[in-house]
């Protein structure tokens, strides 16, 4: 907050000292509205079960307003939310029109960092579907088969409906072994449950069918063909 504060046009906010009548910029902390948008945004944070001490002013290019979130190491945008390694995008409803962002990460760039936004690879992989004598490997998981899509995808239920009705009360939870043990409040508050749906239907309607007609299905969290609905059957 004892950074220069910028105006509406994301100039710097200059005052005249009444002594001597020199020029000075004015830092975030001590501009009212500021504040009481930082005590604001702390406190909607804190409602929507994000456990925050502290919120600090990030200045956002597109509304030309601050955002105040938490504290990743700099209040740069180019080090701010997509800072952190585990974090592939977010949503926000402080500032209108709300926004979805992105990470670089969320679609395969080497780093974390914004100013690299080359992307490698967009994830995609067939189904494996598993034969009656063979275990199922790690790329027959669902988690495997995720297009890069899915993260926007998640994204979009954050946005439509709100940050409030979609955070579950034990947290998101992205393991589908783990999502398959939630009860009813959670799952259907918890975005990537409808990702993972999503993802296993498209699956099963567009990757064909064997020779006996089976579609792919994903039971327990793996791709099958065949064998699950002779067992299950």
């Amino acid at each position: 907050m004892d950074d220069p504060a910028r105006d509406k046009d994301g100039n710097n906010i200059w005052d005249k000292s009444p002594s001597d009548g020199a020029l000075y910029l004015l830092s975030i902390g001590s501009i009212e509205e500021y504040e009481e948008a930082q005590a604001q945004q702390l406190q909607a944070m804190r409602e929507s079960g994000i456990k925050k001490n502290k919120a600090v002013p990030y200045w956002s290019e597109v509304h030309k307003e601050y955002i105040f979130d938490d504290n990743y190491g700099s209040h740069s945008p180019e080090d701010g939310y997509c800072s952190r390694k585990a974090h592939q995008a977010a949503t926000q409803h402080y500032l209108s029109p709300s926004t979805i962002t992105l990470c670089p990460s969320a679609f395969g760039t080497p780093t974390r960092a914004p100013v690299n936004h080359r992307i490698t690879r967009l994830r995609h992989e067939a189904p494996r579907p598993i034969s009656a004598n063979r275990r199922a490997t790690r790329k027959q998981e669902l988690k495997s088969v995720m297009p890069t899509a899915v993260t926007l995808f998640h994204e979009l239920f954050h946005l439509v409906l709100g940050n409030e009705k979609t955070y579950p009360s034990i947290g998101e939870t992205y393991a589908v072994s783990q999502m398959l043990d939630l009860n009813y409040e959670d799952a259907v508050s918890n975005p990537e449950t409808y990702a993972a749906v999503a993802v296993a239907y498209d699956y099963t309607l567009n990757s064909g069918v064997d020779s006996d007609g089976n579609r792919v299905e994903f039971f327990a969290g793996y791709a099958m063909q065949g064998v699950a609905s002779r067992r299950h059957g």
